[in-house]
């Protein structure tokens, strides 16, 4: 494998990584220079700076996330699941961005029971955990969550919960905000939401009765603030048990600290042990198995 950078530009966030030849970490780049805020010459400006960055000359460079949307730079399309990695290698396209030429690397999309489901970056976390696990269920906690199912180290499937995103539009708009004001922990409140989450009765019910426990109870802040994370995360996982079944399996949780140490108290409350995984170390597992399967296809 030669050194390389990878661009895991989201929408509101640029990172780039920095690879040597063996897969060790050489640098990186950050910025908030998110995709959804930049014109077409502002990402070449970007890339061309992360580019200036790396510490070693003429890297091969790939690109991930939302840069290959509609929304970003190139618009590559999604490659249905079942995938391996060596088919997401396979549709890579090469593009000029600007003065470079960026290895785009497709998402995945799949047809679920509730009609097409989409994702740019989770799968190659994916991928990295199964390098090592092989099958089981990798969940990518976040804004947007993901629940994968890997056979053999390919995505057989896979559906999005927009969790995170629920909770964020009830801690600032609506009634319930002026009680959700602390960041959610693992908590006998947070797991008593857990619970009432995996009833799948009455959500919007049980979302309201924060509201009255909070006037008439004494329920603290921080009290509604686990509740309501355990109350989603808990109808979250509810749905992903139905759609993926995991039995004996192992069970990775991607993601940040924080959310991931959630997600593994919910589940060890429920009976299914999970581990949580470096998503970057998955990551930098993923690329340089790519770069490597892109050199081979070269070579021949």
């Amino acid at each position: 494998m030669s050194a390389l950078m990878l661009m895991d530009w989201g929408t509101t966030n640029f990172r780039a990584i920095y690879l040597d030849g063996q897969g060790r970490v050489l640098g990186r780049y950050e910025s908030r220079d998110g995709v959804a805020s930049l014109t077409r010459s502002d990402m070449i400006e970007v890339a061309s700076e992360a580019y200036r960055n790396c510490p070693v000359q003429d890297p091969q460079v790939f690109a991930c996330g939302m840069v290959g949307s509609s929304v970003g730079w190139y618009n590559i399309p999604y490659l249905e699941a079942p995938a391996k990695l060596s088919d997401i290698a396979d549709a890579i396209e090469a593009v000029p961005m600007g003065e470079l030429t960026v290895n785009f690397i497709p998402g995945v999309k799949f047809r679920g029971a509730t009609g097409w489901d989409v994702m740019r970056g989770e799968e190659l976390q994916a991928f990295g955990w199964a390098l090592t696990e092989g099958s089981g269920i990798c969940i990518a906690p976040g804004t947007h969550s993901k629940w994968m199912r890997l056979r053999d180290g390919g995505i057989e499937g896979f559906f999005t919960s927009i969790t995170g995103e629920m909770f964020a539009l009830l801690r600032q708009y609506g009634l319930l905000r002026h009680h959700l004001t602390e960041e959610a922990q693992s908590s006998p409140d947070f797991l008593r939401g857990v619970d009432d989450g995996m009833s799948e009765q009455g959500l919007g019910r049980r979302l309201f009765s924060v509201r009255g426990d909070a006037l008439l109870a004494e329920l603290s802040n921080q009290s509604a603030s686990d509740y309501v994370s355990g109350l989603l995360i808990g109808s979250e996982i509810a749905e992903g048990i139905r759609d993926t079944c995991p039995a004996a399996e192992p069970i990775g949780i991607t993601g940040t600290p924080v959310l991931a140490e959630l997600y593994k108290s919910a589940l060890a409350h429920l009976g299914y042990p999970a581990r949580t995984v470096d998503a970057q170390a998955a990551l930098r597992g993923a690329i340089c198995q790519i770069s490597s399967l892109r050199l081979e296809q070269q070579a021949l």
